[in-house]
């Protein structure tokens, strides 16, 4: 379009604003061409000689289709519904983050995932399951030692195909198809809203910088979470179910300090909150049921730890255990057992560390639990489960919200959360309710 100078203001007017719009349609349309995604897809044997990243001819390396990114071709890679086989990724290191998500969601299928020296990257809708016989506890996801500040969001990680039938698994089901669901070694990962269904472990993190929010692990055979790395989050994850497989101790959390580094080895900094641990949510008398331990923090030392508005609902005796605590808060957890509603397990302690030396300047206030160990002072500060019927809307369905009008109600003059285990607003009257759940108004 031309405007000449000789034409009247009214004309000028239109031209100007002909020239407005215009620039907005460029703008949208450049916007739209760099907002659509480079495709990758599975190779099946396919060339990618002719390969350009569209729906047609899409990449099948990684490597190749982050670069593509990179370069401007697109906001984020594609991957197309598919079958890609056991996978391994490598030395993918863009300069900054790059998203890699299914196109359909939970429709581009991995037997196996393993991430190796990868940088910058955010994968998001995955799907992985082995379909054929696994090695032995052999990880679905891993990530090695050199991956650092990687995402994985919103996977469906399974044991196998058919894992939501996992409460019909016999033993040699699970002995067979029992591989750790996320397995992380490296440092600064975030883990958030996966759902991992009959695996071995759940979720392992091993180095500093976890993120690990908002999963879920139903059905596993070792513990559902594991965390032994500083300056590290766990929080709103939900993990249930626990089948007895081997003589290992299960737990719903756990962590030791750092082995080989000598006695003063410890871990610090790591936040345990808003987590839900339940032992089993089927029949009661499943023969595979395991009797599992809450949040087990053993071999410390650990400090500045904050475990708080978990609800641990687990036969062991050890509901939260800190062995050798140091400068941490224990608050606003309710831990109880799924049918004993009077006894003494499952318990609050914090223990010395395995050399002797006592846990030391450990807050444990505004919690729930059947007993405490080695807390003198804990009843003036906690409550001990003497008849749960009195404490608990019904415990006998599992809903361990305090009784209105009961003594957990409204009791706290203190507060360490403004909110309780499933978000709810503290206090919801004039002061806050004992435990991990606030009754609501």
């Amino acid at each position: 379009m031309t405007c000449f100078s000789f034409q009247t203001d009214r004309v000028l007017r239109h031209c100007a604003l002909a020239f407005f719009l215009l620039g907005l349609l460029s703008i949208w349309t450049a916007t739209s061409v760099a907002a659509a995604p480079v495709y990758m897809g599975p190779s099946s044997g396919a060339s990618s000689a002719t390969a350009n990243g569209s729906v047609a001819a899409p990449y099948h390396s990684l490597a190749e289709a982050v670069a593509a990114v990179t370069a401007g071709q697109g906001d984020h890679v594609a991957l197309l519904d598919g079958q890609y086989g056991a996978v391994v990724w490598s030395g993918i290191k863009p300069a900054e983050t790059v998203l890699v998500r299914a196109a359909d969601p939970g429709q581009a299928h991995f037997d196996y995932l393993d991430l190796n020296g990868l940088r910058n990257l955010h994968f998001m809708d995955l799907s992985v399951w082995p379909r054929s016989t696994p090695a032995k506890h052999r990880p679905i996801v891993r990530s090695d030692s050199a991956s650092s500040h990687i995402t994985i969001e919103g996977f469906d990680i399974r044991g196998r195909e058919d894992a939501a039938n996992y409460m019909q698994w016999s033993l040699a089901d699970w002995q067979i198809w029992q591989g750790t669901g996320l397995q992380i070694r490296g440092p600064n990962v975030t883990l958030r809203g996966n759902h991992l269904t009959a695996v071995g472990g759940g979720i392992s993190s091993s180095r500093a910088g976890a993120v690990v929010v908002d999963n879920v692990i139903a059905g596993f055979s070792g513990d559902g979470l594991r965390g032994i790395g500083d300056n590290s989050l766990f929080r709103g994850n939900r993990v249930q179910d626990c089948v007895d497989v081997d003589a290992n101790h299960d737990d719903g959390f756990q962590s030791w300090s750092p082995r080989g580094q000598g006695a003063a080895a410890e871990i610090a900094n790591v936040t345990i909150a808003e987590n839900v641990i339940l032992e089993w949510t089927g029949d009661y008398a499943h023969p595979l049921r395991c009797n599992l331990q809450g949040i087990g923090l053993f071999d410390g030392f650990y400090r500045n730890f904050e475990i708080i508005n978990n609800l641990v609902v687990v036969s062991a005796y050890h509901g939260i255990a800190l062995y050798g605590g140091r400068d941490s808060v224990i608050a606003h957890n309710t831990v109880v057992h799924p049918k004993a509603f009077t006894g003494q397990a499952p318990w609050i302690s914090a223990q010395s560390h395995k050399n002797g030396t006592p846990s030391e300047n450990v807050v444990v206030r505004s919690n729930v639990a059947m007993s405490y160990r080695n807390l003198p002072q804990a009843l003036a500060s906690n409550v001990a489960v003497t008849s749960a019927a009195t404490l608990f809307q019904s415990p006998a369905t599992g809903d361990f919200t305090p009784l209105a009008n009961g003594p957990l109600v409204d009791a706290l003059p203190t507060m360490f959360s403004t909110t309780d285990v499933f978000g709810t607003r503290r206090p919801q009257g004039r002061r806050s309710d004992f435990g991990a759940i606030e009754r609501q108004k």
